[in-house]
């Protein structure tokens, strides 16, 4: 286990900032009905949020992750009593931070499209 020295308070903002965007499902279910994109309400939505989700898996596949905060000895222990070996490790954690919020955006906005195109097709089933 790599230990990349970030502090609570930066996780509890990290999950705040993926879950922001389910409160504003809504929206963009209101947002695909009012501003069609070249004449279609709701598929170019879906197309742009799954996008959205691949291009933020794609950043955060090739993008390597960085070497830990704190010295590994031999043995593979973390050396915790040692100074740091990458005291640059924390400015990392915005990077992972955008790519999993690009992806909530991104699912939000796909699913939310698709939850209106499954109410439209279903008013018109008799």
């Amino acid at each position: 286990e790599k230990c990349y020295w970030n502090q609570p308070y930066v996780f509890r903002a990290a999950v705040g900032v993926c879950c922001l965007p389910w409160v504003f499902s809504f929206l963009f279910g209101m947002l695909s009905d009012i501003r069609p994109i070249y004449g279609c309400r709701r598929q170019p939505y879906m197309i742009l949020g799954w996008t959205m989700v691949c291009i933020a898996l794609l950043m955060m596949g090739v993008c390597p992750m960085p070497k830990p905060y704190h010295c590994e000895g031999p043995d593979g222990d973390i050396l915790y009593g040692e100074p740091p070996c990458n005291p640059l490790a924390r400015e990392h954690f915005f990077w992972y931070v955008l790519g999993i919020g690009m992806i909530q955006w991104g699912s939000v906005l796909a699913c939310s499209a698709g939850s209106a195109l499954l109410v439209d097709v279903r008013r018109q089933v008799p």
